[in-house]
């Protein structure tokens, strides 16, 4: 599903909002990752993702984005 995402993005040059509970999903499709917080309607933080396409999810840059997206959303909330 997500290779069709990426395929129809590309052929579309659209702009997609996507709302996933799954950190590589959102890291392989996306260009900016924001965690919201409990509250409704709050953000978190937002990260940008500047990895080439494709992208590799083994690769070091990869995994330490997904450490700092992992690290923000187990943040205990003030």
């Amino acid at each position: 599903m997500q290779e069709e995402i990426l395929r129809i993005w590309e052929a579309e040059k659209t702009t997609m909002v996507l709302v996933t509970h799954d950190i590589d999903e959102a890291i392989f499709l996306g260009d900016q990752v924001i965690v919201m917080g409990h509250a409704p309607d709050t953000m978190k933080e937002k990260f940008s993702v500047d990895l080439n396409r494709p992208r590799d999810r083994s690769s070091a840059v990869f995994t330490s984005l997904k450490k700092e997206v992992l690290s923000k959303l187990l943040e205990t909330p003030l």
